[in-house]
């Protein structure tokens, strides 16, 4: 799940006032965005781990937000006022030390506040992670098995 925090300074946007283009200042806009829900389904678990990704991104996010009396355009809002749909997949192969990482996600935004069209959204990500320190486990069952393989009676 992801819920955004937007945070925009110093708005300026240009404008045509009567024929003569200027450009005005609109504030700031803090609020909180729309909320998104990613699911993940492992796929294949062997030498190379798959998951198949699938979500929805609900329009919980303010989208009426003012400068004065006038609503700010779209893009500025910090809600888009649309139910959006995520695809993907991603890829892991472990290694003796360090692992590679890989993501694909595709998002379709549909039509928003005012008739809005954000545009869709293709992100890729690819990672490297790597052990610097050797994690020990040091349970009480596996203790309580070490002394019945030696013969201690527990």
């Amino acid at each position: 799940m992801q819920l955004p925090y937007s945070s925009r300074r110093n708005i300026r946007a240009g404008e045509d006032d009567d024929g003569e283009f200027e450009v005005h200042s609109h504030g700031d806009v803090d609020d909180i965005g729309d909320v998104s829900a990613i699911l993940q389904y492992k796929a294949y678990d062997d030498v190379v781990k798959i998951a198949l990704l699938a979500g929805v991104k609900l329009p919980t996010g303010k989208d009426d937000s003012k400068d004065g009396d006038e609503v700010l355009e779209a893009d500025l809002q910090p809600g888009t006022g649309s139910w959006d749909l995520f695809a993907g997949v991603a890829i892991t192969k472990n290694f003796e030390d360090f692992s590679l990482h890989s993501d694909i996600l595709y998002k379709y935004n549909n039509t928003g506040v005012d008739g809005s069209e954000l545009g869709d959204v293709f992100t890729y990500n690819a990672a490297i992670s790597y052990k610097l320190f050797e994690h020990k486990h040091d349970h009480m069952l596996h203790r309580l098995e070490e002394e019945k393989d030696l013969g201690y009676t527990v």
